[in-house]
């Protein structure tokens, strides 16, 4: 049997996989068969019929001829893989003499057309076995539209690889498989994959042999496109309680500003936000006309750490945050949008005007009666709801704009009582009403409170009508006769509180008087520090040891400070933290006491039972005064009423001083006090104000003074200021080089000693007394090579007044004189005026007017000088 084959180049190529050896070097004969069949190749191969079939001699095929009669057995051992190799025919048969005789038939079989790719004819079916899908060939993406499009390879938009030339035949074993990688951040998608798609012929690849032999790979890529924008509402809170920022000088509330978005496409923490604020709505900010701005950042960049590129919201909680601009604003109407941005680059917005305005009512204090009486002229007088006030306020009207009026109705700011309201009533001296007192603020929320008004008919201008009544009446006066006002005086009877009043003078009137006993005790407890300084510890101090004795029952009771019926170190102790600003008042006693002026001390130097309150049987028209103490005042330079007390002129000066020396920043520094004129002192209190932004306080160390940490208040030192109070049993004086006490710091940055510190009054007012009790002003020197200077510190204060109409006025203060400048600007940090100007060593005073800014809201104020700078907000008013 003769057969018909193709011949081809593979005829002639060795192949590792099957074994087929291809052409060999060899001149044996016959030829092996690869020989023969290459050179077959090289004979009848026709480019232009390649796949013609030709009869080859190979030998005659499927014959066994046995001329001695056996019969031949034939096994097949068929070795192919993937249908290529070797199938070998083992012939057998026995001769004579049972003589075994084998042969063996070889036949190769080769695959002139294995699968195979061609990377440069991409996708010409005459020179490939397989079509790759859309994009692949062509290195362009295929674009869905649709964040829900469908990727699959199923989608024909997309597609899979494709067989052809009837290439997975029986010579080939084909795995195609794809790999995608999606990538959800894209500038000109939602997202893309990349497709890798794996082509193996298994029949042809061996990765231990050659790993690119039979192993095609393509990459497909493919975007999604969406064109609908996030959907994003915006979320604000509901009205916060507002107050007054003492740095803005304007009212500001905190609200909560948030905003939610969804996405068909972009996963919630790939979506990029924004927010930007546009401040009273006037469409003047620098941010495309917002002032404010907040972004760009995604959740996930956000929680990575990553920051947003703007960060302008000075009024956000967290003005690093474009998801929450949740802050204290002033008080007005804001709009603030939203930007939130997907995969897409599709923008969705949200836009939202908030309000940020009082919605808490004030808070009313009454006083607890007004006495007044009717003009002899005309027989009535007119009560002014204002002068119940006992000082109501509000977390943002200031005081004098609350509005005041009777019994919630805004057009009743005052009563009208005249002599017919005693002929109605039958009643002779007295008329009490029961009012409400209605406090109203600037954004009309309102409150109220009770008391009562006493209208007294003291000079019978009105006509008695009734049954005769009593009355009770007097003074209230310091020892000096020093009215003392205001003071809560309160009338009880059995027990209970009839009426409550405000003197002095007091009175009550219209009593009954049938030998029945009343009880008058008069109040007060305002201002403890009023008239308290270290010369009272002095005093009090020479009372102990017995060096001078006071004698008078009224001081002695004043300085009972702990109530404790002696006066002992302890109530030393107690004043002391008052006048160094530890405590704000005094823990056991009220800031004044009251003794009735008829009363007899049975034993001066032991007052300390003195009633505090006068009881009195009517049976006629009674009149009692009563003297009034200060408590902790035993010099009695306290101030007994509203009016300015009179200022104790100096006797002379104390300075403290200190050495000149440069500072270095890390560098820790022990600061001597010392003094040139130390001479028969027996106290001094005074505030050391130092530059916080470049010292830092660390402690005191004792001197010859014998200071120890009850001497210092440290309650402000974040804020640059250090209170001290000393004295001693005696007048003590010191050499210059004798080391008073000692002050230690760190500094914070580099700069002269002398320009960081100064003594003032900010706290505790600066005294000290010699050993006759002269009063002298305490001042701080500096010690340098040119003899001793004044110190001085840099300081910017709050403008005054402000808020501000027409004119405010800037104080500073500089270390030494030098050129400053002045500069305003608004909250988008645009200059409104610069003003240079020539400050000298010490307090300096620069007046503004609103005609140079030309600007109103909230402005700030930057102080530059030669080692300094300083910013403060103001704001600007209709």
């Amino acid at each position: 049997m003769v057969t018909k084959d193709l011949v081809c180049y593979k005829f002639c190529e060795r192949n590792d996989y099957t074994g087929y050896p291809g052409y060999v070097q060899t001149n044996a004969q016959p030829k092996p068969a690869p020989n023969q069949a290459c050179e077959y190749y090289y004979q009848y191969f026709d480019t232009a019929h390649w796949d013609r079939k030709y009869e080859l001699v190979w030998g005659f095929d499927g014959y066994v001829l046995s001329p001695c009669g056996s019969t031949p057995t034939i096994t097949v051992n068929d070795l192919r893989e993937c249908g290529q190799g070797v199938i070998q025919r083992i012939i057998s048969t026995t001769g004579p003499n049972n003589i075994n005789v084998t042969a063996i038939q070889t036949i190769w079989v080769v695959d002139c057309d294995p699968f195979y790719i061609d990377d440069v004819a991409c996708n010409d079916p005459r020179y490939t076995d397989l079509l790759w899908p859309n994009g692949v060939c062509t290195q362009t993406p295929v674009t869905l539209d649709g964040c829900g499009a469908d990727i699959s390879p199923d989608n024909p938009q997309l597609g899979r690889p494709q067989v052809i030339n009837n290439a997975d035949d029986n010579c080939a074993l084909l795995s195609i498989e794809y790999f995608d990688e999606q990538f959800n951040i894209e500038p000109d998608a939602c997202f893309k994959v990349l497709r890798r798609w794996v082509v193996i012929d298994w029949c042809q690849y061996d990765p231990f042999i050659d790993p690119d032999h039979g192993r095609w790979e393509a990459l497909q890529v493919i975007k999604v496109r969406d064109q609908n924008r996030p959907v994003v509402s915006c979320n604000v809170g509901p009205c916060e309680p507002a107050k007054i920022d003492s740095k803005l000088g304007v009212c500001v509330g905190h609200i909560s500003l948030t905003a939610s978005a969804t996405d068909n496409c972009t996963p919630a923490d790939w979506l990029f936000w924004e927010y930007k604020i546009d401040a009273f709505n006037d469409g003047k900010g620098v941010h495309g006309g917002y002032d404010f701005r907040v972004g760009t950042l995604t959740s996930k960049q956000y929680a990575a750490g990553d920051t947003v590129e703007f960060s302008h919201n000075p009024f956000a909680d967290d003005s690093h945050n474009p998801f929450n601009a949740s802050g204290t604003y002033p008080i007005g109407i804001h709009k603030i949008k939203w930007f939130v941005e997907d995969g897409c680059g599709n923008v969705g917005v949200c836009e939202s005007l908030f309000e940020i305005k009082d919605c808490k009512a004030p808070t009313p204090y009454c006083l607890t009666g007004v006495i007044t009486v009717p003009m002899p002229s005309s027989g009535c007088v007119d009560i002014w709801a204002k002068d119940l006030d006992k000082g109501s306020y509000d977390n943002c009207t200031s005081q004098e704009n609350l509005k005041f009026y009777f019994d919630e109705d805004p057009t009743k700011p005052s009563l009208t009582v005249c002599c017919q309201d005693f002929v109605d009533k039958k009643l002779n001296d007295e008329i009490i009403l029961e009012v409400e007192l209605w406090v109203e603020d600037e954004e009309g929320n309102k409150d109220y409170c009770k008391t009562i008004i006493v209208i007294q008919d003291n000079q019978n201008i009105c006509p008695n009508v009734g049954s005769a009544k009593g009355k009770i009446s007097g003074n209230i006066k310091t020892e000096t006769g020093v009215e003392t006002r205001p003071v809560e005086v309160s009338l009880f009877h059995n027990g209970s509180m009839m009426r409550q009043m405000m003197g002095s003078p007091y009175s009550f009137g219209d009593l009954v008087m049938d030998n029945t006993t009343y009880s008058v005790k008069p109040e007060r407890n305002d201002e403890h520090a009023n008239g308290v300084t270290t010369q009272d510890i002095v005093k009090i101090q020479k009372h102990i040891l017995g060096q001078s004795e006071i004698t008078d029952p009224y001081k002695l009771l004043a300085a009972d400070v702990n109530a404790s019926k002696t006066i002992t170190a302890s109530d030393m102790a107690e004043l002391r933290k008052l006048i160094l600003g530890i405590n704000s008042e005094f823990r056991n006693v009220k800031s004044w006491t009251f003794v009735p002026a008829d009363y007899v001390f049975a034993d001066p130097k032991s007052p300390w039972d003195a009633p505090r309150s006068a009881d009195l049987m009517l049976d006629h028209n009674r009149v009692m005064d009563f003297v009034s103490v200060k408590m902790g005042d035993v010099t009695g330079d306290s101030r007994a009423n509203g009016a300015q007390g009179i200022q104790s002129r100096t006797n002379g000066k104390l300075s403290f001083e200190i050495k000149d020396q440069e500072v270095v920043a890390g560098e820790s520094y022990r600061v001597s006090f010392k003094s040139s004129d130390f001479r028969n002192i027996s106290g001094y209190q005074f505030t050391l104000k130092f530059d916080q932004s470049s010292l830092i306080y660390e402690g005191t160390e004792s001197g010859v003074l014998k200071t120890t940490e009850a001497n210092f208040g440290t309650k402000r030192v974040s804020e640059g200021m250090l209170t001290t109070s000393w004295n001693a049993d005696k007048g003590l004086s010191y050499g210059k080089e004798d080391e008073l006490f000692v002050i230690n710091f760190t500094a914070t940055r580099n700069g002269m000693l002398s320009k960081m510190m100064a003594v003032n009054s900010n706290i505790t007012s600066a005294q000290a007394y010699d050993e006759k009790e002269n009063l002298l002003e305490p001042v701080m020197g500096v010690r340098t090579d040119r003899g001793i200077v004044e110190s001085g510190v840099f300081e910017l204060y709050q403008n005054e007044p402000n808020p501000f109409s027409k004119e405010t006025v800037v104080s500073y203060r500089l270390p030494e004189s030098g050129a400053v400048k002045l500069t305003v600007y608004d909250v988008t940090g645009k200059v409104l005026r610069v003003y240079e100007l020539k400050g000298q060593k010490g307090l300096n005073h620069h007046q503004i007017s609103k005609g140079d800014l030309n600007a109103t809201g909230v402005l700030y104020y930057q102080l530059d000088a030669a080692d300094h700078t300083a910013t403060k907000k103001m704001v600007s008013i209709e």
